[in-house]
């Protein structure tokens, strides 16, 4: 699918794109330079920068709902010295340390998620070349995970509810079988943990029993939950309870958990507090700081 990218034709600066992205869009970007690499809190300055030119494109903004603001470190690389900020290259650079008097190593730097695949084919041509190996590439044509089949799809049109089947086959990949046969034999499994974004709760048990899983935010990266419009505070309790049913944590650390889950939503909450979102972030507050207490405020004695 071609996803159109409302843009201004102007030179790459801040506020320069909307990209649709599933049920929502992304208004972006902003660029500063960071004094640490872990520096990827975003600042409600910068969303009310953004908002203001993007009003141009979409002159209600101010009345839409803004879900979250999120930040992330680039490590940029360039040759020129005096280069900086947009001026500097978005590329990334393969430096061969033979000249410095390491032979046989080299380094790749800079790029982005996007790229990596182009990245790792780039790195292994220099390798091979190294070596005196001759082979074509795979990296571009061979896909890492198998399309899924027509009769997949048809099978998991049976249990994911219809507008959501295109988003779990992507989500889910090569445990999509997997995950629908755990459903077709179990119908308690197809109820949904995540109504916002439609996760299973036989996705987040598989997830949360993959090897991989050490935290709720691996759970969340593999299947979504929490980074819908209520950003965890209905999915974020029932995530942890499915971990500690099913003994992938012990039932005393899962204060812990559902913290550092609510903390790590809470980053990208807080710059944007107000209208529905604030609305929205003292139901959670409600949730989990009134009826489950989960920050202990709330003293019981013995009697």
């Amino acid at each position: 699918m071609l996803w159109k990218r409302p843009n201004r034709l102007r030179p790459a600066s801040d506020g320069d794109i909307f990209v649709p992205h599933g049920s929502i869009t992304i208004l972006g970007t902003t660029s500063s330079p960071a004094e640490r690499p872990d520096d990827t809190i975003p600042r409600t300055a910068e969303v009310a920068a953004l908002l203001k030119i993007g009003q141009p494109l979409f002159e209600n903004i101010y009345n839409y709902r803004i879900l979250r603001a999120f930040a992330g470190t680039r490590p940029l690389y360039s040759a020129d010295p005096n280069a900086a900020g947009r001026s500097a290259s978005r590329n990334f650079t393969i430096i061969d340390h033979e000249k410095d008097g390491l032979t046989g190593m080299a380094t790749i730097v800079g790029g982005k998620l996007t790229t990596y695949r182009l990245m790792a084919e780039k790195m292994a041509d220099r390798v091979c070349g190294k070596l005196g190996v001759d082979a074509a590439c795979r990296t571009a044509v061979e896909p890492m995970i198998a399309d899924a089949s027509a009769a997949d799809m048809a099978a998991a049109k049976r249990f994911f509810p219809a507008y959501s089947v295109n988003s779990a086959v992507s989500r889910l990949g090569a445990k999509l079988n997997e995950i629908v046969k755990v459903m077709e034999d179990n119908p308690a499994k197809r109820q949904l943990l995540c109504e916002c974004e439609m996760v299973t709760l036989a996705e987040v048990e598989a997830m949360a029993a993959d090897p991989t899983s050490y935290t709720l935010e691996d759970v969340r990266r593999k299947t979504r939950i929490g980074m819908g419009t209520c950003q965890g505070a209905f999915c974020g309790f029932r995530g942890v309870g499915v971990a500690v049913a099913n003994e992938f944590i012990p039932a005393q650390e899962a204060p812990n958990f559902i913290k550092d889950f609510l903390e790590a939503r809470w980053n990208g909450i807080r710059p944007v507090l107000w209208g529905n979102q604030l609305r929205e972030a003292e139901l959670m507050r409600g949730i989990y700081g009134a009826s489950l207490n989960i920050d202990g405020a709330v003293k019981h004695e013995n009697k």
